[in-house]
């Protein structure tokens, strides 16, 4: 896919790599995010950045936080699987 802008429904024009890298640079996300191809399109800004910020936290409170995480996402597929 890529970027057009339209000039009077006619006339197409398509941004050079250095225009999409300012364009993607200013909305805070790669050119693959921006055209939907990288592996965390699907993911809205609020998950993002959680991980983010989990990426920064020190090797225990990560171990800590993913044990809690897998549990609750342990549960959810257990209930869904016999509720």
């Amino acid at each position: 896919m890529r970027i057009r802008i339209f000039f009077d429904g006619f006339t197409q024009a398509s941004p050079s790599i250095d225009a999409a890298k300012k364009i993607a640079d200013s909305m805070g996300v790669s050119l693959d995010a921006m055209v939907g191809q990288d592996k965390f399109s699907g993911l809205n800004r609020d998950t993002i950045k959680r991980i983010q910020e989990m990426e920064q936290l020190d090797t225990d409170t990560k171990h800590h936080l993913f044990f809690s995480i897998d549990n609750v996402i342990q549960n959810h597929k257990t209930k869904k699987a016999f509720g």
